[in-house]
């Protein structure tokens, strides 16, 4: 009964035409949530915690579809060919949509997916090893100037990544050279930084909270529009004279053409559950939750191609297959 009223008011809000879709003699079928990365990551978590008030609103089963490779990539190439009839959403961290068209010249989709909601916020920074002479971000920048720091080196998790580019802005910014070291993997590269091998680092604020902690880590800005509640005195980029304000987020997105009432829809179901107390304390070691709607996530898409699209251009980077 519950799924039959859910169809009709999916009928009701969109129109017979555009929801009609939904009603499809293929509506038997699971709708599903692809995510780009493994199970047990935190999207694929997300997309977990999500399904049962996506199936709510939709009024079908619906399953979590894993296909990781690709940096993410094969996840909303899967919804962007999805076809009017079919059920497919997806959840992928922003800078698939808003940096990945840059950088890489044949992602097999386009940037036109159809914002539903946004998730949780990652915030990003920069880290410097502890043997550095460095304890706060005007130090940095002198440091930068010596002999030393201008033949400085700096890791991320890879070429083409939103950390990469988040060191390019500081370059750029503080008028250095700074020279990429890409890693495979944050073990060594937490290896090397903590013991001096590599000076500082671009990474996730909750992959380095417990080295931090330690003291095998020096924070010194985070790239998030606003400083962290819980390191109120580490400043933000733009407080520290680099023009980015951004976190590594990730949102629920349909297929291009999604109706917006039923992108409406699937907002408000996601949303009661988003806002439940407990899920913050179950979800903070990945993140922190942060809903946005529609026309929110498109206006911060918007932006944010925008910022990178300027960046990678004035870096000259080549875009790679």
């Amino acid at each position: 009964m519950f799924a039959t009223l859910n169809r009709r008011r999916w009928i009701a809000a969109a129109g017979i035409a555009a929801a009609g879709p939904w009603v499809h003699a293929r509506a038997a079928a699971p709708a599903r949530i692809v995510v780009g990365f493994p199970a047990g990551t935190a999207v694929d978590l997300l997309a977990r915690i999500i399904a049962p008030s996506v199936e709510k609103a939709m009024g079908r089963t619906v399953i979590v579809e894993n296909k990781p490779g690709a940096g993410g990539r094969f996840a909303p190439r899967t919804v962007y060919a999805a076809k009017p009839d079919d059920a497919v959403l997806t959840i992928i961290p922003g800078g698939v949509l808003t940096l990945f068209p840059f950088v890489y010249r044949n992602n097999g989709y386009e940037p036109t997916l159809t914002p539903v909601c946004k998730l949780m916020d990652v915030e990003m920074g920069l880290c410097v090893s502890p043997t550095l002479p460095v304890r706060n971000i005007a130090q940095f920048r002198d440091w930068l100037r010596t002999p030393e720091g201008s033949r400085a080196s700096y890791g991320s998790s890879g070429v083409g990544s939103i950390l990469h580019f988040l060191g390019m802005a500081v370059s750029r910014a503080y008028g250095a050279n700074l020279n990429h070291v890409p890693y495979s993997g944050s073990i060594q590269m937490l290896a090397d930084i903590s013991t001096g091998t590599l000076p500082m680092a671009f990474g996730t604020v909750v992959g380095w909270r417990k080295f931090i902690g330690e003291g095998r880590l020096r924070m010194l800005a985070v790239a998030s529009p606003a400083r962290m509640p819980s390191m109120p005195d580490v400043p933000t980029f733009r407080e520290s004279g680099i023009d980015a304000g951004v976190t590594t987020w990730y949102a629920l997105y349909g297929r291009p053409g999604l109706p917006r009432e039923q992108a409406q829809e699937l907002a408000a179901a996601v949303q009661a559950v988003m806002a439940q107390p407990e899920l913050a304390a179950r979800l903070s070691e990945a993140g922190t939750v942060a809903w946005a709607g529609p026309q929110d996530m498109a206006h911060i898409q918007q932006a944010e191609t925008a910022l990178w699209r300027d960046l990678v251009t004035a870096t000259n980077f080549q875009p790679t297959e």
